[in-house]
């Protein structure tokens, strides 16, 4: 209820009571609050005419009883000595209005209690309410905590998670519910409240056989609060340590035919928890002789391969847990110069050919020419360049007649590279003297 709501509360009090509102102070019956919330105590006034000046009024606020002498009473709040006053503590009320609300910001557990408000106008005029304010806080359930075993393997035979949550009021008064467990276990969880000393502890547990499966599983636990509509929650990811499995070597080429020059990526894929070390493996095609290479890496990367990078690759995952090994992948790199290479062996055999067709040609013309067979070539033809005759003595002349069948003449024969046309030319100009 807001001031101009409390005044107008009180004005039609007034006249409904008379007298009686000449002395009088009215509260809200009850707050309830969160620890750590700001509450409001609505309040208002009233004394008799004459209107006296409200610089004069005293406001104080009392808590557990109305009246300041009493042991039992605890001062909240007094307007004639604010340096005594909590700075969570601030009236808001305007006592010229006859209004003394409070406002009490960061209320703790320990603020719980019935408060009075007491006005003092002076000279003994005094008054205190006779009703309070019932001011209950209720302690904020902490934030739930989720106890995971710092290592669970696959394997082990049961691992259990609890879920807990502290600084509740009232027993029975809160629940807590797990997310995301259905997938676990069957197991129903137990919920279990225990006294702590100063407010009560809420635990709800399971249990379960961890599987590789379970690995990065995200589970919740909610704590609920039933007096307000109040809720907070805590989510964990399963973290399940199991060996490598399903290991598998994969090729990352451009094309499915691999060649020499081309970029190509051999990559171990395991799965496994916690990320395992690599171990390469190459076999010789044909030795059968493996090697290791030296890497641990997942992948192997050749920038450009080679034909001696043929062969059998495989791959081994490991970790502390165990190892998983990948079958092996044939890598089968091809030259690509072999086709180049037939097609010029080809040429030269074709040309080492030609040559010897043409020697045999020309070695076989030049032997015809040597022997008298052929005087003319177009390409080098015969020309006369000298005639010879045995010279005449007397013997000889007498012997002409006997002897003719015996004589002869000879030329002196050049070649030279002349034009077929010349050649015929010059051809016509041999002339044979003698006779044989």
């Amino acid at each position: 209820m807001t001031t101009s709501h409390w005044t107008l509360a009180l004005i039609v009090l007034c006249l409904i009571q008379g007298s009686v509102c000449q002395w009088s102070v009215w509260v809200d019956d009850a707050v309830q609050a969160w620890e750590g919330e700001s509450v409001i105590l609505n309040c208002s006034f009233q004394y008799p005419d004459p209107i006296r000046d409200p610089s004069t009024v005293t406001a104080r606020w009392l808590k557990n009883s109305p009246f300041p002498n009493n042991h039992q009473a605890a001062e909240i709040y007094n307007s004639r000595e604010l340096e005594n006053v909590s700075p969570d503590v601030q009236l808001i009320g305007d006592l010229n209005e006859r209004n003394c609300s409070l406002q009490i910001e960061n209320i703790h557990k320990a603020d719980t209690g019935i408060y009075y408000f007491r006005f003092e106008l002076g000279q003994g005029n005094n008054w205190s309410g006779e009703n309070g304010i019932n001011v209950q806080v209720y302690g904020r359930p902490t934030k739930p905590e989720i106890r995971v075993p710092e290592e669970v393997i696959e394997g082990d035979e049961m691992v259990s998670l609890v879920c807990s949550s502290t600084n509740i009021d009232q027993r029975g008064r809160a629940t807590l519910s797990w997310e995301g467990i259905s997938d676990l276990t069957d197991w129903v969880p137990r919920t279990e409240e225990q006294w702590a000393g100063y407010s009560w502890s809420l635990t709800s547990n399971f249990a379960f056989t961890p599987s590789y499966q379970h690995h990065n599983t995200a589970i919740k636990c909610v704590v609920n609060y039933i007096p307000y509509p109040y809720s907070d929650e805590t989510d964990v990811t399963l973290q399940i340590r199991y060996p490598p499995k399903s290991t598998v070597l994969l090729v990352n080429a451009s094309q499915e035919e691999i060649k020499e020059g081309d970029c190509v990526t051999l990559v171990c894929v395991g799965n496994s928890f916690p990320e395992a070390n690599y171990t390469w493996y190459k076999k010789d095609r044909f030795t059968n002789r493996t090697e290791i290479l030296s890497t641990v890496s997942s992948n192997v990367l050749f920038q450009k391969i080679s034909r001696k990078n043929s062969g059998f690759y495989n791959c081994m995952a490991t970790n502390y847990l165990g190892s998983s090994l990948s079958s092996e992948v044939e890598i089968d790199v091809q030259c690509t110069f072999t086709k180049t290479l037939l097609v010029a062996v080809g040429v030269i055999a074709s040309g080492v050919v030609v040559i010897i067709i043409f020697v045999i040609v020309a070695w076989r013309k030049k032997k015809e020419v040597i022997g008298g067979q052929e005087l003319e070539s177009d390409s080098q033809p015969v020309i006369y360049t000298e005639v010879q005759t045995p010279k005449k003595t007397q013997a000889t002349q007498s012997e002409a007649s006997g002897r003719r069948e015996n004589e002869f003449a000879y030329a002196n024969l050049q070649q030279e590279s002349i034009t077929p046309r010349q050649a015929k030319a010059q051809s016509d100009r041999v002339e044979i003297l003698g006779t044989v």
